[in-house]
């Protein structure tokens, strides 16, 4: 590891503000160390001959009468400055650094004054007004000027009563007021200035993280992020990057209309439920529509929300339209807190929160409706192939029976040199693809034959087998072909199946009319047996045909019954 790695900052900060000025800080403080340090060496070197070791190291400086543990004391501030914020505690070295400047100032001019006041030691003291005015707020500036003429004031107070006695000198006429003025001034404006800058600061350090958390909340609902995942990054964001002590968000029951915790800063698994008529702060910022901002000084039952570390709180509604969503609570430990700017910037906050939300639930009910969509198509493709199955069931057993109820039970023709002969080949059944029933190629006999087979919804009938001619082979124009022919060749015999089965059934209902008409017409029943049996015999081409009419004898008490054959008839 070099030496300027090990004298580099290696700690990081927040925001670009505090980044910058610990980097500041820790330059100077590294020049001054080194500075006192080379000083020290110098003085060690140099003044052998005059001066002790001791004297220079405790005494800090040349002179006999310097002033005690000077530069020790700067030794150990510095030193402490640059691990603190190699710590990462930049408040912590900025008190240190400004307090040990100050001290060491008022410890150089007690020891290295004069008893007139006019010394231009005293200028010493705009190092730490400077320090506190740069590296604190106005508070601490207030506090380190006030300290500066406190000091320069006892000074003057212990020089007039003699506990102070300093060598005479040359006195300069009204030094010590103009001194005093000078610094007040100096004071003032620093007070003014930098309580101004870093305002300013401040305020753009929120907007900017402001504008992250819109953009961290845009990049969420681009990603397809959950409802729940979208509000932890959004209280996560608010409590780390802005800073807020907690932070709650609720969200309305659609239902019930209840407000319930969605997300919160700690408090996972704790389940918090509010009625929409509840008089805290939040159920009335979801009635009204409006942001409420409760203080400590606020009545009791708007505070009842807050945590016991909090001392203000905002919530603000969730807000689409006209339309209360939920609700977002924020408590912080500082009186400050929820300037008019920042709670106008955290209501654009809300808004965007909200529109998320409602884009979310939208995707996530478009993503809902879209599985039921498919879940439908696949239950449609299902029923198409059951439907698809039974038809093709059906038509096999219709293509069965008619087969059956002609005298030849199948059709085998072949084409060869112009005639058209019964072929005595077997029938083969059609090769099954993974897509069905599909023409192919195949080698028989030496020759090329293209099988096409012959389906009729979903149901194969037969096939066509097309030799190739001596050195021609079947391409994919002939393969259409031959798919296309076959499919009108398949459609005109399931037409005409059907239009012999509905002739059949039409030559059915007349013999039967034909047979009724021929009964209604007789008036005794032993011509009416005669004509029925001579009528059914000559539609049913029987050659025999009984009627037996009459009932078998009622059983005798304990005895067997008959053999049920009939007691009359007639034969034909």
């Amino acid at each position: 590891m070099s030496l300027v790695s090990l004298l580099r900052l290696r700690r990081t900060f927040a925001n670009v503000f505090d980044n910058q000025q610990a980097r500041v800080l820790y330059a100077v403080g590294l020049i001054i160390l080194l500075f006192v340090v080379l000083v020290v060496c110098i003085s060690l070197l140099s003044g052998r001959g005059q001066y002790d070791a001791f004297r220079v190291i405790v005494l800090g400086s040349l002179v006999s009468a310097g002033p005690s543990l000077f530069l020790p004391i700067v030794l150990v501030i510095c030193g402490l400055t640059l691990f603190l914020l190699q710590r990462g505690a930049l408040n912590a070295a900025r008190t240190v650094f400004v307090t040990g400047v100050l001290l060491a100032m008022i410890l150089l001019n007690f020891l290295v004054g004069e008893n007139t006041m006019q010394g231009r030691v005293l200028l010493g003291y705009a190092v730490p007004i400077v320090a506190a005015g740069v590296l604190m707020g106005r508070t601490g500036t207030l506090i380190v000027t006030a300290t500066v003429l406190a000091a320069i004031l006892t000074q003057a107070l212990a020089i007039a009563l003699g506990i102070l006695n300093y060598p005479p000198t040359e006195p300069t006429p009204a030094y010590l007021p103009f001194v005093f003025a000078v610094f007040a001034v100096s004071g003032i404006m620093l007070y003014v200035f930098s309580g101004s800058l870093r305002s300013l600061l401040r305020t753009t350090l929120n907007l900017e993280s402001e504008l992250r958390g819109v953009v961290a909340l845009s990049r969420l609902v681009g990603k397809g992020a959950t409802v729940e995942a979208l509000l932890n990054e959004t209280v996560t964001l608010l409590h780390e990057k802005l800073g807020y002590d907690h932070v709650r968000i609720f969200l309305v029951e659609e239902r019930s209309g209840v407000l319930s915790l969605a997300a919160s800063t700690g408090s996972a698994g704790v389940q918090l439920r509010l009625p929409p008529d509840s008089p805290s702060a939040i159920a009335e910022a979801v009635r009204t529509g409006k942001t409420q901002h409760i203080t400590a000084e606020s009545l009791a039952a708007r505070r009842a929300e807050l945590v016991p570390a909090a001392r203000a709180e905002l919530v603000v509604p969730l807000r689409v339209g006209d339309e209360s969503i939920g609700a977002l609570d924020l408590q912080s430990a500082s009186d400050s807190a929820f300037l008019p700017r920042e709670i106008e910037a955290l209501e654009t906050l809300a808004t965007q929160l909200a529109l998320a939300i409602r884009n979310v639930r939208l995707q996530a009910a478009l993503q809902l409706a879209n599985r039921t969509q498919q879940d439908l198509i696949e239950q449609v493709r299902i029923a198409n192939r059951e439907i698809e199955r039974l038809n093709q069931e059906v038509s096999g057993r219709a293509w069965q029976l008619y087969l059956q109820s002609r005298s030849e039970k199948a059709i085998s023709l072949e084409w060869d040199g112009n005639v058209i002969t019964p072929s005595k080949r077997p029938i083969r059944p059609p090769a099954r693809g993974t897509h069905g029933y599909a023409p192919y190629v195949e080698m028989r006999e030496g020759a090329q034959y293209l099988v096409v087979p012959i389906v009729s919804r979903g149901q194969a009938l037969g096939v066509m087998e097309f030799r190739a001619p001596d050195g021609q082979l079947w391409d994919e124009r002939s393969l259409e072909l031959a798919r296309a022919i076959v499919q009108r060749l398949a459609l005109s015999l399931d037409n005409l199946r059907l239009y012999d089965q509905a002739q059949t059934a039409i030559m059915r209902e007349q013999v039967a009319n034909r047979v009724a008409t021929l009964l209604q017409a007789k008036s005794d029943v032993d011509t009416l047996v005669a004509t029925a049996v001579d009528a059914f015999q000559q539609a049913l081409g029987a050659m025999q045909t009984s009627v037996r009419l009459g009932l078998p004898p009622s059983p005798a008490p304990n005895a067997s019954l008959s053999d049920g054959r009939p007691e009359a008839g007639a034969d034909s």
